[in-house]
């Protein structure tokens, strides 16, 4: 199932909503090795939901977030499994001119703030236990910068900054990464120009 909602309102120039359900459910039965005992029932049931809202501003602003939501459960022999993941990303959009004597001249620095955030739990309840147990427990982060300019003609230049943090608590570990990176582009078209 999916949907849209377009409107125009102030200060915004254009706002999006849209989203999406989705559902699964399937059920199967194993025969087992022992005729004498009765096969063994495997279902797995998940349900999603995806809601996006987008968000353009007079100014040139612009603001997307988006989430996934996704619940599941399974069984099997008689165990059951609980599983919830959820994944929550936002990008703000936007570019303003570089300081300068001529005001005609002045280059956009066009910049891209990016995060998000992901987590998936899992647990197993075994028959005859009242306690569902952890099996899985994930956390990851993420925040980047994206900045980028016109240098001369065609040319481009760009930083981007990046930091992520993932954790996998039932095995008690976590891990961080930190990324900077410095880039030009330039067309073959243009080295003649330079």
């Amino acid at each position: 199932i999916a949907s849209e909602f377009t409107t125009h309102v102030e200060p915004l120039s254009l706002l999006m909503l849209s989203g999406r359900i989705r559902g699964r459910d399937t059920r199967s039965t194993i025969p087992a090795a022992d005729s004498n005992q009765p096969p063994a029932l495997v279902s797995n049931e998940s349900t999603g939901y995806q809601p996006t809202v987008e968000v353009f501003f007079r100014n040139g602003l612009r603001l997307r977030a988006d989430a996934v939501i996704d619940r599941g459960d399974g069984e099997r022999n008689g165990n059951f499994t609980e599983r919830t993941a959820d994944r929550y990303t936002a990008t703000l959009d936007f570019a303003f001119r570089l300081p300068g004597a001529n005001a005609a001249r002045r280059r956009p620095l066009r910049t891209s703030l990016f995060a998000s955030s992901y987590r998936q739990d899992e647990c197993l309840l075994q028959a005859g236990n009242a306690e569902c147990i952890t099996i899985s427990d994930i956390r990851r982060s993420e925040l980047s910068l994206t900045l980028d300019t016109d240098i001369v003609g065609a040319v481009t230049g760009g930083f981007f900054v990046q930091y992520i943090l993932q954790e996998y608590r039932h095995l008690d570990r976590k891990t961080s990464t930190l990324s900077l990176n410095l880039q030009m582009q330039v067309p073959l078209s243009s080295i003649g120009g330079l």
